[in-house]
This record gives structure tokens, C-alpha cells and sequence, in this order.
């Protein structure tokens, strides 16, 4: 069976991109690096994470996120995150539509910037 791995920044209030989603702004308007500051702001500390995401070994991106040219870990994004928490009131939702699922728990961690949680679907 083959595993499928989804890694995905979400706010505290359910989105994973703010409204009005486009090139000058990948993640909505107002929301700029503040789901991902934790992988710059504390690297050491989300060490197993980062790895964990990186050793997948491939990458899907979003249709909207980036344009020809732009890269994704480009040193720009270190000046994106602002101060605020990571809670955007409005813009897209991960769950949306998706129906019933069943999730069971597997791992809870983090850090003051972010909390890590993994689940397996259930079928």
C-alpha cells in the first residue's frame, strides 16, 4: 500500500490561505509568512519536523501558490511573517466539503510558535 503524506500550515481558526489568494500574495492578503515563521524563527527546535517534511522526497504545490521562476524556499520569505499569531479570520479552508472523516490521533507536539499534530485517516 502506498503511504501518502500531507504536511499543511494551518491557522487556529481552520485556513490554509487568507482571502484573495494571487502571485504578489500566495497565501491571501494579510497573511504573508505567518503559518511557516516557525520553520525560520525556530529551526533547532522544529528540527524533526522540517525533516520530516523535507525527506519526502517530493513536493506538491498548490496552483496558485507559485508563479514560473519563483521558488518556494526563496530567502525572501524570511521578511513575510509579521508578529501576529497564525489566526487569519477568513480565506480557505482545508476541510471544506470533504464529508465525513474519521481521524485518529497519532502524535501531538510543538513549540510557542506552533503545534504539531498527525493523524491517520481511518477507513
Amino acid at each position: 500500500m502506498t503511504k501518502v503524506t500531507c504536511d499543511m500550515a494551518t491557522s487556529v481558526d481552520g485556513f490554509v490561505a487568507g482571502p484573495n489568494q494571487s502571485l504578489a500574495n500566495p497565501f491571501g492578503e494579510g497573511v504573508g509568512n505567518r503559518l511557516h515563521r516557525w520553520m525560520f524563527e525556530e529551526p533547532e527546535a522544529n528540527a524533526a519536523a522540517i525533516e520530516a517534511i523535507t525527506a519526502a522526497g517530493a513536493f506538491v504545490m498548490g496552483r496558485d501558490m507559485f508563479g514560473p521562476g519563483r521558488d518556494a524556499w526563496d530567502e525572501e520569505w524570511k521578511g513575510w511573517w509579521g508578529d501576529d499569531p497564525p489566526y487569519l479570520g477568513a480565506g480557505e479552508r482545508l476541510f471544506d466539503d470533504v464529508g465525513q472523516l474519521t481521524l485518529e490521533p497519532l502524535e501531538v507536539g510543538g513549540t510557542g510558535l506552533v503545534t504539531h499534530l498527525s493523524y491517520r485517516v481511518v477507513r
